[in-house]
């Protein structure tokens, strides 16, 4: 017993004309002697730091700091409120560099 949601089995495909076979035909001899385009070479790996400069880091805790002091109802709101922001990205910068530590910029 077949069940409904089996799928068909496909049509037969039309047998193709001459016209169609002298084409194929056509296409098989061109591809058989034109190999195609020489492959291009992979291109050079890049080498790239894992994380940002200290200067860079700096400036930006510097700037967030700054913005969350003038733009909070008071500064002690700001300090907590850069604190928050800041805590996730500076402790992964801070991993990122732990592994540069030794190594020349």
């Amino acid at each position: 017993m077949s069940d409904l949601n089996d799928p068909r089995p496909p049509e037969p495909a039309r047998p193709l004309s001459d016209e169609e076979e002298a084409v194929l035909a056509r296409l098989e001899a061109d591809l058989a002697q034109d190999p195609g385009p020489e492959p291009e070479p992979a291109p050079p790996e890049v080498a790239t730091r894992p994380g940002p400069r200290p200067r860079t880091l700096l400036v930006q805790v510097v700037v967030v700091v700054a913005l969350a002091v003038v733009l909070a109802p008071s500064a002690a709101v700001g300090a907590v409120i850069a604190v928050v922001v800041l805590a996730g990205p500076i402790a992964a910068s801070l991993w990122a560099l732990r592994g540069t530590a030794g190594s020349p910029s």
